[in-house]
């Protein structure tokens, strides 16, 4: 195989790779992933039992909605409103309660992930990662092509001189 060809073959590896590093990072991440349907002007609690460590819990909507952590003692530790994400950090082991509230005129839902803080981290260096490669992938691409055309170009003047 001409080495044109084996770059071009190499780019489209890089980008299968790049899909499937982005694929195990969405299965960590769906692993611990609930989605909560909020009617309209309703508002729905969901839970978490949290070992001790660190945790990252992200909150994310197509809609707007508005949100209040709770701990077991039912203070509000953090709250926002009209978002459509949040990224909330939890220091501690324990209960939990997620409040969340549904200001608009229609059905919303709202995906809630938890995980310990490193596979958060490592979730969000994995979609980076993939998408480097995935671009890298597609530099190589372009370069396997170009050098395919000028391969041809050059083979095509060769034998037009016959």
């Amino acid at each position: 195989m001409k080495t044109q060809n084996m770059i071009l073959v190499g780019g489209i590896v890089l980008i299968i790779f790049a899909v499937v590093v982005l694929a195990i990072s969405y299965y960590q991440g769906m692993e611990n992933t609930e989605i909560i349907n909020v009617g309209a002007g309703e508002y729905e609690e969901y839970s978490l039992n949290l070992e001790d460590g660190k945790y990252i819990v992200l909150l994310t909507s197509d809609e707007n909605f508005s949100y209040e952590v709770l701990d077991s003692k039912g203070n509000v530790l953090y709250g926002e409103k009209n978002v459509t994400s949040a990224e909330i950090s939890l220091n501690h082991g324990g209960t939990y309660t997620i409040k969340i509230e549904n200001m608009g005129d229609k059905k919303i839902s709202v995906a809630i992930t938890a995980g310990r803080e490193e596979i958060m981290n490592n979730m969000a260096l994995l979609t980076y990662l993939s998408g480097g490669i995935c671009s890298i992938g597609m530099i190589v691409i372009v370069i396997g092509i170009a050098l395919i055309l000028w391969n041809r170009k050059k083979e095509e003047k060769i034998y037009s001189r016959y």
